[in-house]
């Protein structure tokens, strides 16, 4: 990640999610900017977490790697979202290893800072039960869509899901195919199937496969298929 030396822009999302309310203004000083490139880490897996981080804009990956090496994206994440929230409560080690999947801004928050100035401030602690409250219920409906809808359904809604901009409309770029196999640990089935059901999508004129990429061709179909339900 790189810091944005950047004053007037930092300010500028501070004002946009109303944050100066969730903080005292110590802590408030402390805020840094930075942003990530596609791929980049903005937190790994078992790293010590030393900040806390808003995403201001952008889309994140978070991901889980498990004992036998497998990778599972647990869920997508869009401006305004908090990272780092459960550590901070905990006190432990990064839970998931949370990626940029766009170029993404950052607030960091210094951990020291929320210890010395935020432990007992009731603006802050609110903030952190409405993001802990916030992502319970999307876990829960997402195990519950997993469990009561088919893997071409699943499928659906992880496309509408990554391939959704930030302000609600298509994104133009293509999804590259190398990433079925991530693809496939999201939905619960295999890179195989995926493969066979992206062929379908592409028989249909939904989707079109092309030099390695997907794109959207029939958004409206999709959004059908996807029984208008999208993995968070």
């Amino acid at each position: 990640m790189q810091l944005i030396h950047d004053a007037t822009l930092l300010e500028s999302y501070i004002e946009k999610y109303g944050i100066r309310q969730h903080f005292p203004s110590e802590v408030v000083n402390h805020f840094c900017l930075y942003s990530a490139s596609i791929g980049d880490a903005i937190c790994t897996q078992g790293e010590h977490v030393t900040q806390l981080y808003l995403l201001v804009k952008g889309k994140a990956t978070v991901s889980y790697v498990a004992e036998n090496g497998k990778k599972l994206i647990v869920s997508f994440k869009q401006a305004f979202e908090l990272f780092g929230d459960i550590e901070y409560i905990k006190q432990i080690d990064a839970l998931h290893t949370v990626e940029a999947a766009s170029v993404v801004h950052l607030i960091g928050i210094p951990i020291d800072s929320l210890h010395t100035y935020a432990a007992s401030y009731p603006p802050f602690l609110q903030l952190l039960l409405r993001e802990l409250t916030e992502k319970f219920q999307l876990k829960s409906r997402a195990f519950s869509f997993s469990l009561t809808h088919g893997a071409l359904t699943r499928l659906a809604s992880y496309l509408m899901r990554v391939m959704t901009a930030d302000d609600g409309g298509q994104l133009t770029s293509p999804l590259p195919t190398s990433r079925t196999s991530d693809i496939a640990d999201h939905i619960g089935t295999t890179s195989r199937h995926v493969n066979r059901l992206l062929a379908t999508l592409a028989k249909e004129g939904i989707i079109e496969r092309r030099k390695g990429a997907i794109s959207i061709k029939d958004w409206e179909k999709l959004e059908q298929l996807a029984n208008q339900s999208i993995y968070a």
